[in-house]
């Protein structure tokens, strides 16, 4: 589907516009029954299309090459064709054509004349013209609105003069998109419309003030256009789908405020009847804002939904009264808090009135405002004076939220590439910030999804990074979308054919795949675009590119045979041909393709294979006499494999032309590796990439938890046939048994990772696989292949599954028989409020008997601090170890171990708060197993987000938390916070070590690294010793960040801080330039895994000067 730039019409659209446009072509489609037709300035072609279903004929033309190559591939019909040309000089014979059609066209150009000439021109004698324009008293005069895209419109009266001055006959209609109520006969009849004004009720022929002005134009009869009424729901309206969104989440507050209530339906009450009041208020609001046809009609829309929704609440108060008479009758109403839940109520109330407030004031309110090196351009729009232009930007009406949001752009400029950017200042003095592109931008509107910080400032929008740059900017916005949102733009930005995929899905209770396809729309909407531009910009090979790599690949010392297994059945001989095409075009020559047809019944897919066996002999092809599945088919292939490793590709998939130079030269670095896997993404039906998974490198516990390698995967042949290839039973989840069988003959330093996407997946409705058309029988083979590698490998484990993501998966280890002491070091100072907290956590809501706490005590000097500590360690578990020096975090937790009894050290914040009680078993089962060194844990904000799910290095600069602020229960990228992974590094906030290994590696470095990083680089020298790092969702806790500490500004802490970062660089240069469970195609700019422009991925086939890494 085209971009909708705010002008033309594209058929996804709803609202207003689709009224407008659908209206007039099918009154249109009546004049033209029959005849040949054409439709000037046809856009995207579904008026054409439209005409198409009565004409003989319809022929689009379009000035736009772009708009005429999407009509012609969307809209096919044996009477229907599309041309380029202008309305100036019409690609058609003369006298060719019965019927002109022409809407919203003429007021984008000034060459009327030579347009009207030319209409007469191609028409036959007595054709007839239909043409529509917007009235410029009412369309622009009377709201104050400019349209960017019109360049000379026409009042009424010149519109008419035009057409009168061309055609002996005219007929004048109008037309307007109206809030009001219909009242027609059911047989011919003339037509009355009447008006609501501040002067009374005007009363018109047809419309009183119509928007539009259509005329029908001919030398002979005039064709009578049909009068009548366009409907649709207004619930479609786009402010009142964001209304509805918002009222539902007030309602589902209000919903959990019932339990204990109270005092809620007086304070209800006395907000209701503040809420009708700025009803009152708003009215007066609207009157005011008559002029403008846009904002008048938002509010009109919201105010009725907005009335709706005060019923609703009004008819809640007589259940909250009995719901409360009950309640203050009970024992419960004398032991809760019912003023806490009376005041969640009334805020709910007063946000409906300030949102009222906020919609009549944003009616007409510009969103955004330049403030830094922009000035007006000539002709409009903004020019930017130096290299940092910046805007204030205002949030939509009903404020921002923390969590999922909508940025979105629509700008105008001749440049290539704009790099709009938004910034989110937060935090309690607006002094954090957060960054959000849209890298490859260059025109028209773009959106984005974007997580917000809590506790969001104000927002900056920097329309582009360069100098001397034209544009105009048509909207710029920020909007919260809840789930219920979510789905919306989801379903919203599938195709018609995926839609209805949607509805067959959930018709047959298939609720995954309904589920799976609404998140497709979602990633294409948002991410298709940007990831577009970085396909362009960084993974699109040129043909220097291709002989450069025929010349790598031909110098290779060794030139492993790969061979290409493909099992074949009934797939669409389109792709087919893609598929085997792909193979062929690889610039690295020694391969072989082996296929095993699964007795597919369409005899065209026979005639493909052994047409491409003829065409290439290093394809070979099996055809099996019986239909055995993916499984089966598979082994048939691998029987006839000759090469040193076997690649896996399905039938209907592509690789790019580099992939299998990139598999030998990785075996020429590594001669004894066992298996390799890609970076992979998918390809719809057109071949458009989008859904990129970036994938780390090795790690074994992070595939425990999902199947990362599929594809491209590559493995040795020798163990493919030691295991005996496929499993028959398994089909769905045939190749994650496949590499759970292989990891048992090989180990991690023997399987690697190309950071490139190496493999295109092919999906979308109407292509099959065992796994998409039975996605509940996949994870059923997914659960039996897991359960009997861990049979084999760790027997007291447990395989559960993930609720959120079906296929997806949590190894519930058993903990040790003998649990081991653990020591858990607390370092603080003063602020007894927030170490009573944790202590009492650790002491009491603590599933765990074998532990002790070591409270290392810097130099408290407030006597409640000091009487709290007298306190605690009458507790026989409780230590107090006091350290009089300035503060050094790796010095008192080293002091601390010295002292420690336990063989495994737990290192604790003193502003930690415990969740969950088996928090610090789950961490404990974790260390216990083999290699692992250090675990740490899953830790949230205070406001439900993330604040810790694992350390990534290079963010920054030096180290980062990934997904920080994302929401609580959030998938993230590619479900990484929800799932148990191996990291670099994990914080000390609420990390386990054992106490050997902490010992061996010398503990924390007191002298280079008093305060930062200490514990990035404690993991880091666990790494270097060969040990394992850890994290796992399944222990959370909250974290209220350093709060006893205070704040790190002073110039001294600043200083230190450079230090420490230039320690850390120092120290570990490699491996901050390239964490190994961080994709170098993401970012390091941010810790929301966007990605990186450039990639950090290292293009052998580049020079140094085109961006070889």
């Amino acid at each position: 589907m085209m971009k909708f730039t705010g002008e033309r019409f594209l058929p996804d659209q709803t609202g207003g516009i689709e009224l407008e446009h659908v209206h007039r072509y099918r009154c249109a489609a009546e004049v033209c029954a029959n005849k040949d037709v054409l439709d000037i300035a046809c856009g995207e072609g579904y008026g054409s299309a439209l005409l198409a279903d009565e004409a003989a004929s319809v022929i689009g033309v379009d000035i736009s090459p772009e708009t005429i190559e999407h009509a012609a591939r969307h809209h096919t019909a044996a009477n229907l064709q599309f041309r380029q040309g202008s309305a100036q000089t019409i690609p058609l014979d003369d006298a060719s054509v019965d019927v002109v059609v022409s809407f919203e066209t003429i007021e984008h150009h000034d060459q009327h004349a030579q347009m009207m000439a030319e209409i007469r021109r191609v028409l036959r004698p007595d054709g007839v013209l239909i043409m529509s324009s917007p009235d410029r008293r009412v369309y622009s005069e009377l709201t104050g609105f400019q349209n960017p895209w019109h360049v000379k419109e026409l009042s009424r009266p010149e519109f008419e003069s035009l057409i009168r001055g061309s055609f002996r006959n005219v007929a004048i209609y109008g037309q307007g998109v109206v809030y009001a109520s219909a009242l027609l006969a059911e047989e011919a009849a003339r037509v009355a419309s009447f008006r609501k004004t501040e002067a009374g009720i005007e009363r018109g022929a047809g419309l009183v003030a119509p928007m539009y002005v259509i005329a029908v134009a001919s030398d002979g009869a005039l064709p009578v256009l049909c009068s009548g009424v366009f409907e649709t729901s207004i619930d479609e309206a786009e402010t009142v789908v964001r209304l509805k969104e918002t009222l539902a989440e007030t309602i589902a507050a209000r919903d959990h405020g019932l339990v204990g209530l109270g005092e809620a339906p007086k304070a209800l009450e006395a907000a209701l009847a503040q809420v009708e009041a700025q009803k009152a208020e708003l009215d007066a609001l609207r009157q005011a804002a008559q002029a403008n046809r846009l904002a008048s009609k938002r509010l009109e829309t919201e105010k009725q939904e907005l009335e709706n929704s005060l019923s609703r609440l009004g008819a809640s108060v007589a259940q909250l009264n009995a719901a409360v008479h009950a309640y203050r009758s009970s024992l419960s109403w004398k032991i809760t808090a019912p003023v806490r839940i009376a005041g969640r109520a009334a805020r709910v109330a007063r946000r409906l009135a300030r949102g009222l407030r906020a919609m009549a004031r944003s009616g007409s309110a510009p969103t955004f405002a330049p403030t830094q090196d922009l000035a007006p351009a000539p002709g409009g729009g903004f020019i930017s004076t130096g290299a940092d232009p910046q805007m204030t930007v205002a949030p939509h009406w009903s404020g921002l939220r923390p969590g999922w949001a909508v940025f979105t752009v629509d700008m105008d400029s001749d440049e290539a590439s704009l790099n709009p950017t938004l910034y989110a200042f937060h935090g309690d003095d607006g002094a954090q910030v957060s960054s959000y592109t849209m890298p490859g931008y260059g025109k028209g509107r773009e959106k984005r999804l974007i997580v917000l910080p809590p506790d969001v400032r104000s927002l900056r929008f920097d329309p582009t990074d360069r100098r001397d740059v034209r544009f105009r900017l048509n909207a710029v916005s920020v909007r919260n979308v809840g789930r219920l949102g979510l789905v919306r733009e989801g379903y919203a930005a599938l195709a018609p054919a995926q839609r209805a995929e949607v509805w067959r899905a959930l018709l047959r209770g298939r609720l995954r795949l309904a589920k799976t396809l609404v998140r497709s729309g979602i990633v294409g909407k948002y991410d298709m675009g940007e990831y577009r531009a970085w396909v362009e910009a960084y993974d699109t090979l040129t043909p220097d590119d291709l002989a450069r790599l025929r010349e790598l690949g031909d110098a290779l010392p060794n030139t492993p045979l790969i061979s290409v297994v493909m099992p074949v059945y009934n797939t669409r001989p389109r792709y087919l041909r893609k598929a085997l095409d792909s193979v062929i075009a690889q610039t690295y020559p020694h391969w072989e393709l082996c296929i095993a047809d699964d007795k597919s019944p369409n005899p065209e897919i026979r005639a493909v294979l052994e047409e491409y066996l003829r065409k290439d002999a290093r394809i070979r092809v099996v055809f099996r006499e019986t239909n055995g599945h993916i499984s089966a088919a598979s082994n048939s292939a691998l029987e006839i494999v000759k090469g040193e490793f076997v690649a896996l590709m399905d039938h209907d998939d592509a690789m790019p032309a580099h992939a299998l130079y990139l598999i030998a030269a990785e075996i020429n670095r590594h001669p004894d590796v066992d298996l390799i896997y890609t970076d992979e993404d998918k390809v719809d039906e057109n071949d458009q990439r989008h859904d990129p998974h970036f994938k780390t490198d090795w790690n074994r516990e992070l595939f425990y938890s999902q199947n990362f390698i599929a594809h491209l995967g590559v493995y040795r042949t020798s163990i493919v046939r030691a295991i005996g290839g496929f499993r028959v039973g398994f089909e769905g989840s045939q190749d994650y048994d496949f590499a759970l069988r292989f990891l048992q003959h090989t180990d991690g330093s023997r399987i690697r990772h190309i950071p490139h996407v190496l493999y295109h997946w092919r999906i979308f409705p109407g292509v099959a696989s065992f796994s998409t058309d039975n996605p509940d029988a996949s994870v059923d083979t997914a659960r039996r292949a897991m359960v009997e590698y861990f049979a084999a490998v760790e027997p007291t484990s447990q395989v559960v599954g993930i609720d959120q993501f079906p296929g997806w998966w949590r190894i519930k280890r058993q903990p040790p028989a003998l649990l081991p002491r653990v020591s858990l070091v607390v370092p603080t100072r003063d602020r007894v409020d927030v170490l009573r907290a944790a202590v009492d956590g650790l002491m009491h809501a603590t599933d765990y008997d074998n532990l002790e706490i070591i409270v290392v005590d810097n130099d408290s000097q407030e006597a409640e601090t000091l009487d709290y500590f007298a306190q605690i360690q009458r507790d026989p578990r409780v230590k107090v170890l006091t350290i009089r020096a300035p503060f050094n975090f790796s010095a008192l937790n080293n002091a601390a171990v010295e002292i420690a009894s336990g063989s495994v050290i737990g290192f604790i914040n003193n502003d930690i708060e415990i969740i969950h009680p088996d928090w610090l078993l789950e961490m404990v089962t974790q260390l216990a197993q083999p290699n692992v060194g250090a675990v740490g844990a899953k830790l949230y904000y205070a406001n439900e987000t993330i604040q810790h799910a694992g350390v990534v290095l290079g963010l920054y600069g030096v180290a980062a938390h990934p997904h920080r602020h994302f929401p609580r229960n959030t998938i993230g990228y590619f479900g990484r916070p929800m799932l148990v992974q191996n990291m670099s590094a994990v914080t000390a906030a609420c990390m386990l070590v054992r106490k050997d290994v902490f010992e061996q590696i010398g503990g924390y470095d007191e002298v280079n690294l008093t305060v930062g990083y200490n514990d990035v680089d404690l993991c880091l020298k666990i790494r270097e010793a060969g040990y394992d790092i850890v994290y796992t969702p399944f222990a959370e806790l909250y974290h209220l960040e350093s709060i006893s500490r205070g704040a790190n500004l002073s110039a001294a802490q600043i200083e230190r801080d450079a230090h420490e970062r230039a320690y850390m660089l120092a120290r570990w240069p490699e491996v901050i330039a390239h964490d190994p469970f961080y994709s170098p195609n993401l970012t390091i700019a941010g810790e929301n895994y966007a990605l990186a422009f450039p990639p950090r991925a290292a293009r052998p086939w580049k020079t140094a000067g085109e961006g070889a890494a």
